[in-house]
Formats: C-alpha cells, sequence, structure tokens
C-alpha cells in the first residue's frame, strides 16, 4: 500500500484533521469512491434510517459482545452498576453520582481502564499508595470511602490491552502505559469528569475523563506522553481536543511512537488508517 503523505510535507498533519474531511484519504471521509456529494436523500429514506438507528440502538445497549478496544471489559467491577434503568434516567443518575466527585484509584486494570471508590468524607484524605499488583497499601480510613467499586474506562483514549485479543499477550506497550497510569494515581486522588451524551459503555463501565489536578487530566497525559492514542471511532469532545496532543506526540517518536509498526496498533486503528489509505510509519 503507498504511503500517504501531507499536500503540506508534513507527514503527521492527518492526525490533527480528525475523523474526516480533508484528512480521510482515499475514500473522502465516507463519501464513497466516486468522492461526488451525491443527492440528498428522500424523506421515506430519512425516516426509514431514523427507524433502523433506532433499533440498533436498542441492540447495541443490550449487547454484551466485545467491541473494539474493550479491555478485560467482561469483568467489570461493581455489579451494581449494570442498571436495567433506561439511557436517559441512567444517564442523568450517573452524573448526578458521579461527575465532579472525588474519587479514589484502587486498582489498575491496564493504561485507559481503573476501579475507583468514591471519597465520603474528604476531611483528612491522604495519597494512596498502589501496589504494584492491584489494591490499596495505605490511606485514608476505611469510613473516608464508599465501599462500592466502580469500574472507569477512560474517555477518548485506547491503551494498548494487557491480553491483546491477538496474540493473547500484552500488547507494544501495554505494560508500560499501565505502570504510568500507577504511578501517577499513586499522588492522590482523581476527580471524575463525565460526559452527558454518554456516560457509560455497552459493559456498564463509566466513561470518564479523570483529573490529577485542576489544569491535568490522565486522558490528555496518557496521548501526551505516548501511552496511549486517540480513539477516534467515537468523536467526543474530548477526542476533538486530544487529536493535536496526540500529533506532537508522533512527532516527538516518544513513549509507544518510538518503535511502533501499523501491525502492532489496535484492530480498530489499523482499520481507521487502512480506510484513508495512511501507513506508519509515514
Amino acid at each position: 500500500m503507498a504511503r500517504r503523505r501531507s499536500r503540506s510535507g508534513d507527514p503527521f498533519a492527518y492526525l490533527e484533521r480528525g475523523m474526516g474531511g480533508r484528512g480521510a484519504g482515499r475514500r473522502g471521509g465516507g463519501r464513497g469512491r466516486r468522492g461526488g456529494r451525491g443527492r440528498l436523500p428522500g424523506p421515506r429514506a430519512l425516516v426509514g434510517f431514523l427507524m433502523l438507528v433506532l433499533m440498533l440502538s436498542g441492540v447495541v445497549i443490550r449487547g454484551r459482545e466485545e467491541g473494539l478496544g474493550s479491555g478485560n471489559a467482561g469483568s467489570s467491577a461493581g455489579g451494581s452498576d449494570r442498571s436495567s434503568r433506561s439511557g436517559a434516567g441512567r444517564v442523568m443518575e450517573d452524573m448526578r453520582r458521579f461527575d465532579r466527585r472525588e474519587a479514589r484509584v484502587v486498582h489498575v486494570v491496564d493504561g485507559d481502564t481503573v476501579d475507583v471508590q468514591l471519597v465520603r468524607n474528604r476531611d483528612g484524605v491522604e495519597p494512596n499508595g498502589l501496589a504494584e499488583g492491584a489494591g490499596v497499601e495505605s490511606g485514608p480510613e476505611v469510613g473516608d470511602w464508599d465501599a462500592e467499586t466502580h469500574r472507569v474506562r477512560m474517555l477518548g483514549i485506547d491503551a494498548p490491552e494487557m491480553k491483546d485479543a491477538r496474540t493473547g499477550r500484552p500488547g507494544h506497550y501495554a505494560k508500560e502505559a499501565t505502570a504510568y497510569v500507577r504511578a501517577r494515581v499513586m499522588r492522590g486522588p482523581v476527580t471524575l469528569r463525565l460526559e452527558a451524551n454518554e456516560t457509560r459503555d455497552r459493559y456498564g463501565r463509566l466513561l470518564a475523563v479523570v483529573w490529577l489536578s485542576e489544569n491535568e487530566s490522565l486522558n490528555e497525559a496518557l496521548v501526551r506522553d505516548g501511552m496511549a492514542y486517540v480513539y477516534r471511532v467515537r468523536g467526543s469532545g474530548i477526542v476533538r481536543s486530544l487529536e493535536s496532543v496526540e500529533a506532537d506526540a508522533a512527532r516527538r517518536r516518544t513513549g509507544l511512537w518510538k518503535e511502533v509498526r501499523k501491525a502492532l496498533m489496535p484492530e480498530w486503528r489499523v482499520h481507521w488508517m487502512d480506510e484513508r489509505g495512511l501507513d506508519w510509519p509515514p
């Protein structure tokens, strides 16, 4: 496959252009091989399309099959999180319970998934100490934290899997990404921020931006330091904000970008690049 280079001469420019538009490659951002705009669909076609979307949405909510970039989803912590409540009610409840709440990380699953407990009493809270394996080694009294554990999937990013579905072994840079998260969350409680349009994935895990301080999110730090990819399958607000961060990390060849090849990337990423006629290294 021929390697696609930017007209500007910058081989990393496509990383900053988002999921479509000029950076979409050969297929013109999903317009088809002919690249034309085509004819607008009629009213009947639009109604049919909307009905199909609604039907598929119900299937996805009930689905249990493994999705792209899921990362040990089947073992999601906190059984009560798998609520039977419908979409809108569940989102409102999640926003009330978890948005802007402080929590401690009690287990690091991999570079984009952690288990947390919410702060119950903020007075006297000390930084938590996370051992090499899992669990809290030291920290505040039990009464300072809710006993319930919640699994959080960091929004907008995808770190290499500790058990790659293709090989059964840790993916490229998976161990480094997991160790990076452990080191960062040891410094103290974190703050969860949710997006109101979607608060859970299909496995019941919370989707959140994990803030280490007022000025730094763990999601962005992972991308900035080359520990994770921007998860471009979903066009959330944070994805758009992280595109230039990923491009800069790739330019600097930091972290996983130093030695990664296209074949070592997650399957969704390989597919995303194939659709746009892209290769790596550029």
